[in-house]
């Protein structure tokens, strides 16, 4: 069964936030993939894991780029078929567990739109027959 995590945001800052748990995960050395809206969100993505911390850097490819076993990280937009032990939906929809998928985490914005949307992908797992879990941002270093 597939465990969502919703994350509280402390602020608009959900890049800086989710580094910490894509890192994080990268380190437990499960398979992610980072679900974008659309390319142009994707390839922001890509260039924000590229600047960071020698200590912190997190190994990652486009879709269609890099080794053809792929990357410990993955970057997509949608339509998503991709699937990994975690996935990290940067989406305004609900994203479709697969049997390889063991966690996806969600972020619930500080915007009232943005909160609305979180409660309508909550349900949708809901229904899904999803472990749903809802916490703040853990607070940690930049460098992990």
């Amino acid at each position: 069964m597939t465990q969502v995590t919703f994350y509280q945001l402390e602020d608009d800052d959900i890049t800086t936030a989710a580094t910490q748990l894509v890192l994080k995960h990268y380190r437990a050395r499960q398979q992610s993939v980072l679900v974008c809206e659309d390319k142009v969100t994707a390839e922001h993505w890509d260039e924000h894991l590229w600047q960071q911390p020698t200590d912190a850097f997190i190994p990652h490819n486009l879709r269609g780029e890099g080794p053809p076993n792929g990357a410990p990280v993955m970057i997509v937009w949608q339509p998503a078929n991709e699937s990994a032990y975690v996935m990290f939906n940067f989406t305004t929809q609900a994203l479709t567990p697969t049997h390889k998928t063991k966690l996806i985490v969600e972020f619930v914005p500080t915007d009232e739109a943005g909160k609305q949307a979180a409660r309508e992908r909550y349900k949708h797992y809901q229904r899904a027959g999803c472990q749903l879990q809802f916490q703040p941002m853990p607070k940690e270093s930049h460098n992990g």
